[in-house]
């Protein structure tokens, strides 16, 4: 029997060709292995010397906001800029009353809740971002320059807020202030801004116009003030009790200061909504003057609320074994029982330990 040269010649290819393939099968197959267990090393133990050389090195994602990665090292760099602060303020906050531990296993816990928060802030400047895109909203350098330059005349104040210790030179802290405190400020603005323009109010509107057509019936303010007030004060019949006029809207106060008192005024709109007001008294107290006040108040929708509802929408994904996504509360919550626990607790007895407060 006999083989063609043809064939002899083409078999060495082929087995080179499975060879190249099993190698780089194999290849792929190790370099997928590694990855699971380095990022296993990083999600399960987090504040292990293996996992903060890994985060060092490797980019590992510590949460995805709609397909967009971000980083365990961005989360530990603002974590450890907050402790550094703290630290180098305990001399300050000790002459107040006031203690910061975070060396103590319980102080290691509190140091967790601010974590937590921290995570929470980066993931919900992440949906603006995405939310500000969706709406072609975006800022040139100029533009964040115009913002950040006013502060450099405060240099000393922005350089403690950062980390006063920090070993970095002072170009490099203030790129970091830029990155994390200006560009995120800039894009919230804009998006209350644009929320302001387009919010609808209709709704709200034909609340207060069906209360004032009620008042006109002869029904009393402080019986359609428990039918269709917001707000705390709807259950006292709308009586704010004795403020000070700085403490309501410019556009109630202004308002208020051409009525007569127990006259019951038209319906005024302010920024943050519908009122129909009385004035029950004034006084002046210690120098100050007091107006005590009666009103239908309907809020408009708030900023805050439709950010919460955005937020329901957004595809988060936490890749922690601490913590996890609520979409219902729209932000981070402790995985553990045993840590949302402890988190009650801390938050319920915080008061002289300003690492819960500020």
């Amino acid at each position: 029997m006999t083989i063609s040269t043809s064939a002899q010649k083409q078999r060495p290819k082929r087995r080179t060709f499975v060879s190249v393939f099993s190698v780089l099968f194999g290849s792929l197959l190790f370099v997928a292995l590694l990855f699971v267990v380095t990022f296993g090393i990083v999600v399960w133990f987090p504040e292990s010397a293996m996992s903060a050389v890994l985060r060092r090195i490797f980019p590992f994602p510590v949460a995805i906001v709609d397909g967009e990665p971000l980083s365990f090292r961005e989360l530990v760099r603002n974590r450890e800029s907050l402790r550094r602060f703290y630290q180098s303020q305990s001399d300050d906050l000790a002459k107040k009353g006031f203690r910061v531990d975070f060396d103590t296993p319980e102080g290691k816990n509190r140091l967790l809740i601010r974590e937590k928060d921290i995570l929470g802030k980066l993931i919900e400047d992440r949906i603006l971002l995405s939310l500000a895109s969706e709406r072609h909203i975006a800022f040139s350098e100029g533009e964040v320059k115009v913002r950040f330059n006013p502060l450099l005349t405060k240099r000393e104040e922005v350089v403690i807020v950062l980390n006063r210790n920090s070993k970095g030179s002072m170009d490099g802290i203030f790129r970091i202030f830029e990155s994390r405190v200006v560009r995120p400020s800039l894009f919230r603005d804009a998006m209350n801004q644009w929320f302001e323009k387009e919010r609808d109010s209709s709704k709200a509107k034909e609340t207060i116009e069906e209360a004032a057509r009620k008042l006109k019936t002869g029904e009393s303010l402080e019986r359609v003030a428990r039918e269709f007030s917001d707000g705390d004060s709807a259950k006292n019949g709308g009586d704010l009790g004795w403020v000070q006029t700085s403490a309501l809207v410019p556009e109630l106060v202004a308002a208020l200061e051409k009525q007569k008192r127990d006259e019951i005024g038209p319906v005024i709109e302010s920024r943050l909504g519908f009122h129909i007001a009385s004035v029950l008294g004034r006084k002046n107290e210690s120098g100050s003057e007091l107006i005590r006040v009666r009103q239908v108040f309907v809020r408009k929708p708030a900023f805050p609320e439709w950010l919460a509802k955005e937020k329901e929408k957004r595809n988060v994904w936490i890749l922690s074994r601490r913590y996890t996504w609520d979409p219902q509360q729209g932000g981070v919550v402790f995985r553990e029982e045993s840590f949302r626990d402890f988190e009650k607790r801390s938050l319920e007895k915080s008061e002289g330990d300003p690492s819960l407060i500020f």
